[in-house]
C-alpha cells in the first residue's frame, strides 16, 4: 500500500514561533504512518509569491492537506484552502479526520471555495492592516 503524503497548512508570516505547531503536526502525521510536507522548513529570504508557488507545488504533490487551527489567521493558508477547493484536493483539520476518510470528512466542494473567498473579501485581503 502506498504511503499517503499530507501537506501541512497554517500561519507562518508574522508568527515568530511558527515552526512549533508545524513540528507537532509533522510528528503526529509520521506517527500515524503518513509522509508530511511542511512549508515551515523552507529557506528564508524568498518573497511571499515565491513561497506560495512552492507551497502550491507541494499541495499538488500531496494526497491531502491538513490545516492547522491557526490557518484562519493566515491569508496564505486561506489561499491554500481556496486552491485545494479549486483543484478538488481533499483537506481536513485534524489527523483524526485523515484517519476517518470513510466518514466523508474531506472537504472539496466549490461551495467551500466560495465561503473562503467571502471571508477574504470581508477582511479586504489584509493582515495586520497591510495589504496581503
Amino acid at each position: 500500500m502506498k504511503t499517503r503524503v499530507i501537506y501541512i497548512g497554517g500561519s507562518i508570516t508574522d508568527n515568530p514561533d511558527f515552526r512549533a505547531p508545524f513540528s507537532t503536526a509533522e510528528s503526529e502525521l509520521t506517527a500515524a504512518g503518513y509522509v508530511a510536507l511542511s512549508p515551515a522548513w523552507l529557506p528564508s529570504g524568498l518573497d511571499n509569491e515565491q513561497y506560495m508557488r512552492i507551497c502550491f507545488a507541494m499541495i499538488d504533490a500531496a494526497d491531502a492537506v491538513l490545516f492547522l487551527p491557526d490557518a484562519e489567521e493566515s491569508n496564505g493558508a486561506k489561499l491554500e484552502a481556496f486552491y485545494c477547493a479549486y483543484i478538488h484536493k481533499p483537506y481536513v483539520r485534524s489527523v483524526e479526520d485523515l484517519n476517518d476518510q470513510a466518514a466523508g470528512l474531506f472537504f472539496t466542494s466549490s461551495d467551500k471555495a466560495t465561503e473562503i473567498m467571502g471571508e477574504l473579501k470581508k477582511k479586504g485581503g489584509k493582515k495586520n492592516g497591510k495589504k496581503a
